[in-house]
């Protein structure tokens, strides 16, 4: 499982541009509270190698993965939380929701006041992120 910043990190299928080159349907581990964006450690070699041939070629635009199946899926889940893809955010933050309440019950039960104190701001930034995909939702609705 990888962690940032104490959260659980989430994994989704997006797009990363690095050196210039945009490369499309990647594994991505993502941290919601602090944003911190990175490539999903099994497929880091391949990721480099297929951004080194796009600058060789000098393309600016590639797809990593034309098609992901279940079990690459269920490999790269290994890593974090939840695997899903982009469109999924607003689920995948609902869940670290419910994992920051159950941990925030924890904490109350030890009487860790800084513990405490850190999940109710990770809970302050995960609702924002969930009230701007609502609200991003809304908008694309017309």
């Amino acid at each position: 499982m990888s962690y940032c910043c104490g959260a659980t990190m989430l994994g989704y299928i997006g797009q990363i541009s690095k050196k210039g080159v945009t490369v499309y349907s990647v594994p991505l581990l993502y941290c919601p509270v602090c944003c911190a964006l990175k490539v999903h450690p099994a497929i880091l070699d391949e990721f480099e190698l297929v951004l080194d041939f796009a600058l060789e070629d000098e393309v600016d635009e590639v797809i990593f993965c034309a098609e992901i199946t279940d079990e690459m899926l269920e490999e790269w889940s290994e890593e974090c939380i939840s695997f899903t893809s982009e469109d999924d955010l607003y689920q995948l933050f609902q869940a670290q929701v419910d994992h920051s309440l159950a941990l925030l019950s924890l904490s109350r039960i030890l009487k860790d006041d800084k513990w405490r104190e850190e999940l109710k701001h990770r809970l302050k930034i995960l609702t924002c992120r969930i009230k701007r995909l609502k609200q991003k939702e809304g908008s694309n609705t017309f």
